[in-house]
């Protein structure tokens, strides 16, 4: 069993490494969630072929061969956004440590690619930028009614819906939903972190921020303050507005990137959610039960 597992993980970590690629060519010429979309489908059929083939064999090798499967790929993930996740903290976690690599079973490492924008470690952080990337609100606009993502230039051109993330489900399975979501949570909040630092930093230094936020709060507080059914409150706050005319954009750009990770992660929770009730609704139930 030990060189089984020893075999599957060396394919596995080979087959997540490949087909998670990002390069756009000029021969191609195909937009990149074309490209992230024909990834996710050709990793999906490698990922179906292991598993009818763990499927075919487990009864005459005496063998667990779909749990063997489920294991070894959980673990593999896991290992990857650890390894993802060290950039984001102080103590980095070493392979020694590391409680998902063994010696009887090891998972193989990869180097990095060279000249990969996203400067990611492995096929994880490579496909976590590629999402964020061709969702990018910049360029996108979300509606939250639709669940979608349209371009912001006219036609508006639909570029990703919630139907995206059971491909990526069926392509690095649930192990991969949660591993995504783990990893989105680190950036936002190492990002949450250096905004608030920034602002500490503006109001310390920055007369601007200091002087509007002190006037904003006296005038506030008194009771000159214009009330809801004042004529005098639009006076009153476009004044402060056009006095921070410099900050908005500042403070617009870090909220996108926090927003657009936190759609992302309810996106990805969602499709945790639905498949777990078809799937498995035995375990679903019993959890929602625990839970209330």
């Amino acid at each position: 069993e030990d060189g089984i597992r020893k075999e599957l993980v060396r394919h596995l970590a080979n087959a997540l490494n490949v087909g998670l690629i990002f390069t756009t060519t000029t021969k191609t010429k195909q937009p990149p969630i074309a490209l992230l979309e024909t990834k996710l489908l050709a990793l999906a059929k490698v990922m179906d072929g292991y598993r009818r083939s763990f499927e075919y064999i487990q009864d005459y090798l005496k063998i667990h061969g779909l749990k063997i499967l489920q294991e070894e790929l959980t673990r593999i993930i896991n290992y990857n956004v650890e390894k993802e996740c060290n950039a984001f903290l102080r103590n980095k976690v070493q392979d020694w440590q590391s409680r998902y690599q063994s010696q009887t079973v090891p998972i193989p490492t990869f180097p990095p690619l060279q000249g990969d924008a996203s400067k990611s470690n492995n096929f994880i952080g490579r496909l976590a930028h590629e999402i964020l990337q061709c969702t990018d609100p910049k360029r996108t606009i979300y509606i939250e009614l639709k669940a979608t993502w349209y371009e912001k230039r006219a036609p508006h051109k639909e570029i990703l819906n919630g139907c995206f993330f059971s491909k990526v489900r069926e392509a690095i399975g649930p192990a991969g939903l949660v591993g995504l979501d783990r990893l989105y949570s680190y950036m936002f909040a190492a990002e949450l972190k250096q905004n608030l630092e920034k602002m500490q930093k503006n109001l310390a230094n920055d007369n601007m921020w200091l002087e509007a936020l002190n006037s904003l709060s006296v005038e506030l507080e008194s009771k000159q303050c214009p009330g809801t059914n004042s004529a005098n409150r639009l006076k009153f706050y476009a004044n402060f507005h056009n006095r921070w005319l410099k900050v908005w954009p500042t403070l617009l750009e870090w909220l996108l990137q926090l927003g657009h990770k936190q759609i992302l992660r309810q996106q990805l929770s969602f499709e945790l959610n639905r498949s777990s009730k078809c799937n498995s609704k035995n375990l679903e139930s019993a959890l929602e039960t625990f839970n209330r």
